[in-house]
């Protein structure tokens, strides 16, 4: 639970700094100039961390099938997210987040038992999700985008949970290293395909993306080891707690208005995190 805590807390940190970029940088050339760094600076963490070749060439000969499903799922759920936001906005993303921690709900109740303690503290950081968004909620209709967040969703939890079987099996830092290679690998031949030079965008904000993909990496690196603990369910809840911790971090750095709905977002929220805690 700790490593999904600082996960969402670092999401919440990425999501500030992605909001900002993106006033600067197109997503896909943000996307990309990003995974210049998490590449070098998860190659690098691999060796800091003490994985060898050997265990990595080892999982990768055993189950490379499945590393790279995971990470083309990834990746699709990415690009069809990106896709969705520039037709969309955000109040329509709402929803399907919401969707894919019911998605994976029901997943993880055909594998494990689930309690009444763990059902409550899931619907406790649901329902602080909802009431944290519930304007953009409530605008909620089916739009052109809607088919690709509905794609995403799937693409996002059925990553998940083929991560969860790989974590449980090998280092955790194995399946980051693999998403972010491959990720990078795909708008690399994306970029060459379109002809679309983003040097002069890693150039211009080196610092700032350097920055960007630390904050990326840490996530991923402890939403791992977290997913490797639990399961993908309290992944995906970790997901709707980032934009609260978002929240806090507009109002504290950008003086943003505080709304009184979120007290009781915030109180669900605690309620669900000691629900979990206790079972």
């Amino acid at each position: 639970m700790v490593y999904l805590m600082l996960s969402a807390i670092f999401y919440a940190l990425n999501n500030f700094f992605w909001k900002r970029m993106l006033f600067k940088i197109s997503p896909l050339s943000l996307i990309w100039c990003r995974g210049v760094f998490t590449v070098i600076f998860s190659s690098a963490l691999l060796y800091l961390l003490g994985i060898s070749f050997q265990e990595v060439r080892s999982a990768l000969s055993q189950d490379g099938w499945l590393y790279m499903l995971a990470a083309s799922c990834g990746s699709l759920g990415l690009f069809l997210m990106v896709a969705g936001l520039n037709e969309s906005s955000l109040s329509h993303f709402a929803f399907f987040l919401v969707l894919m921690s019911v998605m994976s709900l029901f997943g993880v109740s055909l594998v494990n038992d689930i309690s009444i303690t763990y059902l409550l503290g899931s619907i406790s950081l649901i329902a602080a999700f909802i009431i944290h968004t519930v304007a953009d909620v409530r605008k909620f209709s089916i739009q052109k985008s809607s088919w690709r967040f509905l794609l995403m969703s799937l693409a996002f939890t059925c990553s998940g949970f083929i991560n969860w079987h790989l974590v449980k099996n090998y280092n955790p830092f194995i399946s980051v290293w693999t998403q972010e290679i491959f990720l990078f690998l795909l708008l690399t031949i994306v970029w060459l395909v379109k002809g679309k030079a983003h040097q002069k965008t890693l150039k211009t904000y080196w610092k700032s993306l350097g920055v960007f993909a630390s904050l990326i990496l840490v996530a991923t690196y402890f939403g791992a080891n977290g997913l490797r603990l639990t399961d993908p369910l309290l992944l995906c809840l970790m997901g709707l707690v980032s934009p609260l911790f978002t929240t806090i971090l507009g109002s504290v750095v950008l003086n943003e208005k505080w709304s009184s709905k979120y007290y009781y977002s915030f109180g669900l929220l605690a309620l669900g995190i000691a629900l979990f805690l206790m079972d």
